[in-house]
């Protein structure tokens, strides 16, 4: 267990963010964008907007990364030049605060968050480039209320970019970004409405809006893992159902607070309970309830501890955070913490201590509040839900048994799995047997691409029918540390990383799930497009990394995401199987199952 809390991303962002100054525009807007860079260890900061939201994010930092964040932060109008400057809002706005932004001649990267018709763009310019162009370009850019959803999963990528124009003279520079910043590249697009899979190094065609269907809590979610990647999805799904079933054998370390839902001050806490008290403190509820007779047998039998419920009352988070309705009844989050050894979900669950549950609310960006230019809220960071989840925290290992179970006894109607380990595919095959849709994830060696495949119940491939078998163009180059342990075997799975990579995994896990949720004729079309052709094995990439033999995994530019079917499987000649030509609508077809053959 490491003992610093920025020791495990060192390799990646060095000491030189530590010096950093970042003036931000606008604040509550660009609160996202800010949470991403301060987990890079961006900790010197200039905040332009109302008094009450500086110090709403300033809290909300310190109560993330404590006093190993070591917060600088300033007037806005104060001399001395910063290293960049940051500001998010739409086109016109932005050029009509020209001036402003160009107060010093530092970089600029401005962000305008994605509408129903275009997607998100981000222009990055530099001291010596035609600015009068670029407030040309910012007029160009037609305004309009902003997509929530899209701007979840476009922030990583955008703060990606801010954190690469920081790096940029140092060893640590990103080359993929380098060589298009040489030929002039300025103008990044993610999240087109009707192509969210596709990126852009110039902007792309608008687009045409898309029915989007209210987000009524609907069904049980069970969330294997709650890491990196789990964690900070289950702050995006939390509104989405009317429970949620959070399992993780594991307890809070030093090093989890920088990129994991959980704050400094729940360190040595077991996971499930910790984000329980967290998703708790991020809603507006009065109190957690205690369990009724009812939610006991329900919950696998185990015997409740009684509490009082007001001794369990949590603090409501900055309302600019996380701007959610107030709620008249509280979540309900029912302990079922079994030990790290305890594999048998029937144990008795030992009791807490309620001042454990007091925590304070998520990181920011877990919620990043899309605003108006004028600081007001204009669309909520999450579906607003007229209730809040029912919550049951287990403290043990999943394998097959264990998952039925789970299932049978919360009524199970959506999974995310999230281990990053061999259970997921035992955690997949339970689900898979009691026909619930279910998202696995996993992150690549320092979270540069992810992996997510989609299983929608009982129909089309199985997890096990892709996960090891997907071929997807050429890998990524060894990492340092695979390099130090002579095989990709002794190295950690997904370290080093930040926020800024693995959140981008996170957000598009948390956007599947919350898409496979509704029922067919409301799933997005992409989503339907994808379930059809049986593209059902997503892998994303925060950056194009080049090898012999093209770009790895094909991802051709920042923020891409490459879908994949079972056609791509990478098998030595057997049997059953047959070699076929490659079509042209997939790239590099290497091998399928023959066709009297292809059951899971």
């Amino acid at each position: 267990m490491t003992t610093e809390h920025f020791e495990r991303i060192r390799p990646i962002v060095g000491p030189w963010l530590d010096q950093a100054e970042v003036a931000v525009w606008r604040l509550p807007a660009a609160a996202g964008l800010v949470a991403y860079l301060a987990a890079s260890g961006v900790r010197r900061w200039r905040w332009d907007g109302e008094p009450a939201a500086q110090q709403q994010m300033q809290a909300l930092l310190q109560a993330q990364h404590g006093q190993h964040l070591a917060l600088d932060c300033q007037a806005f109008t104060q001399a001395e030049p910063p290293s960049l400057m940051l500001a998010v809002g739409d086109g016109p706005t932005l050029a009509q605060h020209w001036t402003t932004l160009r107060r010093w001649s530092v970089p600029l990267v401005l962000a305008l968050p994605p509408t129903a018709e275009r997607a998100a763009l981000a222009r990055v310019v530099f001291v010596d480039d035609d600015t009068a162009a670029a407030r040309r370009w910012l007029l160009q850019q037609a305004p309009g209320p902003w997509s929530a959803t899209r701007w979840a999963t476009a922030q990583p990528l955008i703060a990606g970019l801010a954190r690469a124009v920081l790096l940029r003279d140092t060893p640590l520079a990103r080359p993929d970004l380098l060589a298009g910043w040489q030929h002039g590249q300025r103008v990044y697009a993610w999240e087109h409405p009707n192509l969210p899979l596709q990126a852009w190094g110039e902007t792309p065609p608008l687009g045409t809006p898309e029915f989007t269907p209210p987000a009524t809590p609907r069904g049980t979610l069970l969330i294997a893992g709650l890491g990196s990647l789990g964690s900070v999805a289950a702050c995006a799904l939390a509104p989405l159902f009317e429970q949620l079933v959070l399992v993780d054998p594991d307890h809070v370390d030093a090093a989890n607070p920088v990129r994991q839902a959980f704050p400094v001050s729940s360190v040595g806490q077991p996971k499930a309970q910790a984000l329980a008290a967290q998703l708790a403190a991020s809603t507006h509820g009065p109190a957690i309830h205690p369990s009724n007779a009812a939610d006991q047998q329900r919950d696998l039998h185990q015997p409740t501890p009684a509490h009082d419920a007001a001794d369990l009352r949590l603090p409501a988070p900055p309302a600019a955070m996380h701007p959610r309705p107030a709620s008249t009844h509280g979540p309900a989050i029912l302990p079922a913490n079994a030990s790290d050894q305890q594999r048998d979900l029937h144990q008795p669950a030992p009791a807490h201590d309620a001042a454990d549950l007091r925590l304070p609310a998520p990181p920011a960006a877990m919620h990043p509040p899309p605003a108006s230019d004028h600081g007001a809220a204009i669309l909520q960071p999450v579906p607003q839900a007229s209730a809040v989840p029912t919550i049951h925290a287990y403290s043990c290992a999943l394998d097959a048994a264990t998952t039925a179970t789970l299932i049978a006894e919360h009524g199970v109607s959506m999974a995310l799995v999230a281990t990053g380990t061999a259970a997921d595919f035992a955690i997949a095959a339970a689900l898979r047997a009691a026909n619930v849709p279910h998202i696995v994830g996993r992150c690549y060696p320092r979270a540069h691409y992810w992996e997510a495949i989609i299983v929608d119940g009982e129909r089309g491939p199985a997890f096990d029918a892709l996960r090891g078998h997907i071929r997807p163009g050429p890998s990524a180059a060894p990492t340092p540390e695979q390099r130090a342990a002579y095989s990709e075997l002794g190295a950690l799975e997904a370290e080093p990383a930040t926020l800024i990579e693995s959140g981008w995994a996170a957000q598009w896990l948390a956007r599947l799930c919350g898409d496979l949720r509704q029922p067919q004729g409301l799933r997005p079309r992409y989503l339907l497009q994808l379930l059809h052709n049986e593209q059902t094995c997503l892998i994303g990439g925060t950056q194009v990394q080049p090898t012999a033999a093209g770009p790895a995994y094909q991802i051709e530019q920042p923020g891409q995401v490459r879908a994949w079917q079972r056609q791509n499987i990478r098998q030595a000649a057997a049997p059953g199987l047959q070699k076929l030509p490659p079509a042209s609508t997939l790239p590099a077809l290497v091998w399928m199952e023959d066709e009297h053959e292809q059951t899971d």
